[in-house]
């Protein structure tokens, strides 16, 4: 005997539980019936115990309702049903709706030939309502191979005997009607086997669809993409499907597939249509043209046959394309096919199935007259080795040329903006001034301007107070060292500077490109102390001394806003300062005092010690500088004497003063009695000056 399932929730479930233990072995189903048979076993018209049949699904389980039609005192029901094993098996029982609360039991051991043994009973002292109460549900499975039809469901008494029970055990009258499944055997998935015609051109009209395959059944949908469309069923292996315009108006593929309906049915797989291109003809390009280095250009392009998948192809390069209608497509021919000058192929190419490519149309890529701004570097010495040059300027292309001298040398497209070079060893094997230019061939193109590259000797060029050269200011004064930088020596004896003493000259070219010529304060054999010339903008600029002989001396010069510098009495930055002292005395002059004196024992420059006096006289430090004129604002300039903050009162040109500057600052008492040299510090826009000394009691 299979397992019973049980709940205990009154006081009578042991009689309950033995009931149907005895019952399902056939032995005490008619004894307890008799023992229950008392006085109150009379007939009540109307109760009565229902099974509640409905469709069956061959393959898949399905709901049996038992029901019982309650006159309001039944406590227990319980009874069997009898079904046919091949069409239903695996009986699974739940309480109904309308017995809530109650005890359910029953007996599958017999399933197998058909019989189900059900014993429901509520809790002791409760009673079903009145009216149909739905008491059961039993969950069968319903064989694969069931015969379409009904299937009965009949009540019987094994392996549990019909009974209904009021809340006393008393043993209530009732009448069992048998039900049914109706059985009924799901359609089959549907199976595409070919579709004609299997392609159409794009455009073309509606058409009829015929879809060949197996297990049609009326009532059967073609779909197109997924989406249904009006279809005739002709026999289990064909449909016809009308096609709308619509769903053949765009180049591509779609799937077609069969959808069976419900019971069962399903969709089958799919099967391809191809809906095929044209090629397409250009007959014109606007704008046909551009210029070398221009931003993205936007074409429309004009002709027959465009699809909403075609593209425009610059010679090989598909373009980003949008379609406008069938007659014109627009596309974005982009900067970076733009950096040649040359003839362009444009074609129109539509897409697989069929598609194709068009003719092709010309568009003109005209190069830029190449201008040249800079070189790096702008200088060579002589005699050197191999280099790389860059040159500066706009307009370049990718097959511009740079040419020295107008050969033309090994070049390197690097931008728009930029070129290299490789210069020889031979170009720099002997001193002189090379023109270099850049050259872009056709369409459009042209030659640049041309730019010096010079070649000499070594030209190291410093500030002449701090001796320094990392930066130069502007307009500060310089001195450059060299060898054969003048025939003679000579000096400045008039201002405004020459530019030409003893036939030498400097000229500076800026990183602007500008040419000037440098005012000259000295000149001699090794030396020549000059002007930055005003004007010459930040960035490394070359500087060319030329001597009266024609010697060339080259070198860079890295000009910059401010480089201060201060004088120093030995002329080489170190040292004391070439500076004097102011007095400011109440109620008397101004004076000027000196600080430093030649030592003739020692041969050389010492300082004078400098007493500040009483506490009512004001001393200053003249100090005299080059290169820092162009200070930001006096917030920006501070210095030290001694490591003690000093005020700066001035800081600027000394006047009628070619390049010189001048800084005034005040010495603090509190340094009196130090009785020592002390470094005097000056900064300015944060850039620290050579350190000079100065004497104090």
């Amino acid at each position: 005997m299979k397992s019973i399932k049980h709940y205990f929730e009154h006081s009578r479930i042991s009689l309950f539980i033995l009931a149907i233990t005895f019952l399902s072995l056939g032995a005490l189903g008619l004894g307890l019936t008799s023992i229950q048979a008392s006085n109150r076993s009379a007939y009540a018209q109307g109760r009565e115990v229902r099974v509640i049949g409905g469709d069956a699904f061959a393959g898949q389980t399905t709901n049996v309702s038992v029901a019982l039609v309650a006159q309001g005192d039944e406590n227990t029901v319980r009874f069997s049903l009898n079904f046919d094993p091949a069409v239903l098996s695996d009986p699974v029982v739940v309480l109904g709706s309308g017995a809530a609360g109650a005890t359910l039991g029953f007996n599958a051991g017999q399933a197998a030939s058909g019989n189900l043994g059900i014993a429901i009973a509520l809790p002791s002292g409760q009673t079903f309502a009145v009216g149909q109460q739905q008491i059961a549900t039993v969950i069968f499975t319903v064989a694969s191979s069931a015969p379409a039809g009904p299937s009965q469901i009949a009540f019987g008494d094994s392996p549990v005997a019909r009974a209904v029970f009021d809340a006393s055990a008393v043993s209530l009258t009732a009448a069992y009607s048998s039900g049914a499944v109706n059985v009924i055997q799901p359609n089959p998935v549907p199976m595409l086997v070919g579709l004609s015609p299997f392609s159409a051109a794009s455009g073309s009209p509606s058409f009829t669809l015929n879809v060949n395959g197996a297990n049609f059944v009326d009532g059967a949908r073609v779909r197109w993409n997924g989406s249904p469309r009006t279809t005739t069923f002709v026999s289990s292996t064909k449909l016809a499907a009308l096609i709308p315009a619509s769903d053949i108006a765009n180049p591509g593929t779609a799937t077609v597939s069969v959808v069976n309906p419900a019971p069962g049915g399903g969709i089958s797989g799919g099967l391809i249509f191809t809906i095929n291109n044209g090629a397409p003809t250009i007959s014109g390009v606007t704008p046909n043209s551009a210029t070398v280095g221009s931003s993205d250009v936007t074409i429309t392009v004009n002709g027959t046959g465009f699809l909403s998948g075609s593209k425009v192809r610059f010679n090989s390069t598909e373009l980003a394309t949008t379609f406008g209608s069938d007659a014109q497509l627009t596309a974005t021919v982009p900067a970076s096919s733009l950096t040649t000058g040359g003839v362009a192929s444009i074609t129109a190419v539509n897409p697989a199935p069929g598609g194709g490519t068009s003719n092709s149309a010309t568009f003109t890529v005209n190069s830029q007259v190449p201008t040249i701004a800079n070189l790096s570097p702008g200088f060579a010495i002589v005699g050197g080795q191999q280099f790389t040059l860059t040159v500066n300027g706009t307009g370049f292309a990718s097959n511009s040329v740079v040419r020295w001298n107008d050969s033309d040398r090994m070049t390197s497209f690097v931008s728009a903006t930029r070129l290299t070079a490789t210069i020889p060893a031979t170009d720099i094997a002997s001193q002189g001034t090379a023109n270099v230019k850049v050259s872009t061939p056709a369409p459009g193109g042209g030659t640049s301007n041309s730019a010096p590259f010079f070649i000499g000797a070594q030209f190291t060029s410093v500030s002449a107070a701090s001796f320094q050269g990392n930066e130069l200011a502007r307009e500060s004064i310089l001195a450059g060292f060299g060898l054969n930088l003048a025939t003679q020596t000579q000096f400045a004896s008039a201002q405004p500077l020459p530019t030409n003493l003893a036939g030498t000259t400097v000229r500076v070219v800026d990183s602007a490109g500008t040419d000037r010529l440098a005012p000259l304060f000295a000149v001699s054999s090794q030396q020549v102390n000059y002007q930055a010339p005003p004007g010459a903008v930040d960035g490394l600029a070359t500087v060319v001394a030329t001597s009266g002989d024609g010697k060339i001396s080259v070198g860079a010069l890295p000009v910059t806003r401010v480089a201060p510098g201060v004088f120093t009495a030995s002329g080489n930055g170190l040292g004391v300062a070439a500076a004097v002292i102011l007095r400011a005395r109440s109620g008397s002059p101004q004076t000027f005092e000196s600080m430093v004196r030649f030592d003739s024992a020692q041969g050389k420059f010492v300082s004078v010690p400098v007493d500040l006096g009483p506490a009512t006289d004001d001393v200053f430090l003249v100090l005299f500088c080059t290169g820092l004129r162009f200070r930001s604002s006096m917030t920006t300039v501070s210095a030290t004497i001694g490591g003690t903050n000093a005020q700066v009162g001035y800081a600027d040109l000394a006047p009628g003063l070619t390049g010189l500057d001048q800084a005034n600052i005040r010495i603090p008492r509190s340094l009196v009695g130090r009785d020592s040299e002390l470094d005097v510090v000056l900064t300015v826009d944060g850039k620290v000056a050579n350190t000079v000394k100065l004497y104090i009691k």
